[in-house]
């Protein structure tokens, strides 16, 4: 609302009520700079409020006091364009306020030297296939492979997508290359439809899997279970607090195998952020939770549902002594301790709550409701002095779990909303010999 971009409500240490200052409000004082990521998801009316500062300077703030933009200030705006005309965010009024610059996509050859020099150590080859395929997938768009604006959005090779699959090929062979398409685009929960255009796309550039022989297969299994034992071994940690560690009871199969190393080479890769998918019952938390005791990291685990708020998300209220005290939430603990957020059932909360985390993974910074701020360390140490200020430890991860959206569950569709800001993994359903081992180590007795 309106009066969140300007005042939040909070307690002193008294246990009173009172205003906090949000971002906006401390840069129009203290004459600063701020940028509002996400202005198309407010609502035109929230937008028009902020009008008479534009044109005036000034502004009423909820709590009754008037304050003058100092000099300096200044607002940037960030947005999508609107779908259709229909679902036009951009009024009259907001088109007249705000000066509007348009973002257009990178040229291939200016894209192939961002993406070489945020990864040094990639295959310049392998870069070149990536970019070939996004304007691959473009011009199918253009030429009516998809019918409508969400298939246009899922057969779509983002910027960050290619950022995730080129992290990951700095660290790897080429010849993971259609393995990692596959999970930025989510082929696997395409309908049958998209899913051949993508793999006609891949076979056009060359992307397709390695023909191995059956001796070349068992050769590249051992090999795989060894680089598992050793990317383990990298990354262990030593935990301070071992009851957090998870220790479930697992059965290793070859269905969750593959999944198990396509995890762990994200998170050795440095992926901040894990998006797990799979339908009810695969076992994307029993997964999550072996892979985490192997790596023996502390995890902090909270379960979203349709209730979900972003308060109740970033802070925990509490009443001590007849004060209401708002704690640390597991988001807050896990980003203070270097732990491992488990986020479970992404997708039943509202879109706006889980949008919450593109803010901290992508630019590393997340305002609390009590006026603090999380946010990474700067390489000069410039944020040490900051009391509303917590610095998040490099160790900080998170891994969300989610359902695909439509039947039975019906929730939101985060996979279209914010997949592209996460590492994307996909738990398929087990096969045979996989659900044979498993009920065999709980009924080792049953025929």
């Amino acid at each position: 609302t309106a009066r969140d971009l300007l005042l939040s409500r909070g307690t002193d240490g008294h246990g009173n009520t009172d205003w906090r200052t949000t971002p906006l409000t401390k840069a129009i004082i203290n004459g600063r700079a701020v940028i509002l990521d996400g202005i198309d998801k407010l609502s035109s009316d929230t937008l028009s409020s902020l009008s008479i500062l534009w044109e005036h300077g000034f502004l009423d703030l909820p709590n009754g006091q008037r304050v003058q933009a100092q000099t300096g200030f200044q607002c940037i705006g960030l947005a999508h364009l609107p779908n259709d005309e229909t679902n036009d965010w951009r009024t009259p009024e907001i088109r007249s306020a705000w000066h509007s610059i348009r973002v257009e996509p990178l040229p291939d050859d200016e894209l192939k030297q961002v993406l070489v020099g945020l990864y040094p150590n990639i295959d310049v080859r392998a870069v070149e296939k990536v970019v070939w395929l996004r304007n691959r997938l473009e011009s199918a768009n253009s030429s009516g492979a998809a019918d409508t604006v969400e298939e246009q959005e899922s057969l779509t090779l983002s910027l960050r997508k290619m950022k995730h699959i080129c992290m990951r090929l700095a660290k790897q062979k080429d010849d993971n290359l259609p393995r990692l398409v596959h999970n930025a685009l989510l082929t696997s929960l395409m309908p049958d439809r998209e899913e051949k255009i993508v793999q006609r796309c891949m076979r056009d550039g060359g992307i397709v899997p390695a023909n191995k022989t059956k001796k070349k297969r068992k050769h590249a299994t051992r090999q795989s279970s060894e680089n598992f034992e050793n990317l383990l071994e990298s990354c262990r940690r030593t935990p301070e607090h071992p009851l957090l560690v998870p220790d479930p009871v697992f059965e290793e199969n070859p269905g969750h195998g593959q999944v198990l190393q396509d995890i762990l080479e994200a998170h050795v890769a440095g992926e901040r952020a894990l998006l797990v998918m799979g339908f009810q019952g695969v076992g994307k938390n029993r997964i999550c939770d072996h892979l985490l005791h192997r790596l023996q990291c502390e995890r902090e685990y909270v379960q979203l549902h349709r209730d979900t708020t972003i308060q109740s998300f970033l802070s925990t209220p509490s009443v001590e002594n007849g004060r209401i005290v708002y704690g640390d939430s597991p988001l807050v603990r896990a980003a203070k301790h270097g732990r491992i957020l488990v986020v479970d059932e992404a997708d039943k909360a509202p879109v706006e709550v889980v949008a919450l985390l593109k803010g901290l993974i992508e630019d590393g910074e997340l305002a609390l409701p009590n006026g603090r701020v999380l946010r990474y360390r700067d390489g000069d140490g410039g944020d040490d002095d900051d009391d509303d200020v917590l610095p998040i430890h490099p160790d900080f991860r998170i891994w969300a779990l989610a359902n695909p959206a439509g039947y039975p569950f019906h929730g939101n569709d985060l996979a279209r909303e914010i997949s592209d800001i996460f590492s994307c993994h996909i738990v398929p359903p087990l096969d045979a010999l996989s659900q044979e081992r498993i009920l065999k180590r709980y009924g080792p007795n049953v025929p």
